[in-house]
């Protein structure tokens, strides 16, 4: 199923920042990553990061959007999903993109 609003996934993966819709977040956030909705689900997320995490977040995630690092990337973001990890979900991504970070400051 493709979306062509994202409005709705967006007010989806912002109500999925409260511990009750980890669950639902986290699946609504993966049907982003269909190739058709790569840009738009990429847009959405954005949109309803937290301020506190904003800069230092984008920079990051969007370090990754690089299609040669897409795979790593995801794979390090899914590893934060547990729900024991959901408080330093964030944290814990952006430790996995530091091989990245590096790389792109060199």
């Amino acid at each position: 199923m493709y979306y062509t609003d994202n409005t709705d996934v967006c007010q989806r993966y912002l109500s999925c920042l409260l511990p009750v819709m980890f669950v639902t977040c986290h699946v609504c956030y993966l049907s982003c990553l269909l190739p058709v909705m790569f840009v738009t689900c990429h847009v959405c997320y954005l949109s309803c990061l937290l301020p506190v995490m904003f800069v230092t977040c984008h920079v990051c995630y969007l370090s990754c959007l690089l299609p040669v690092m897409f795979v790593t990337c995801h794979v390090c973001y899914l590893s934060c999903l547990l729900p024991v990890m959901f408080v330093t979900c964030h944290v814990c991504y952006l430790s996995c993109l530091l091989p990245v970070i590096l790389c792109f400051a060199l």
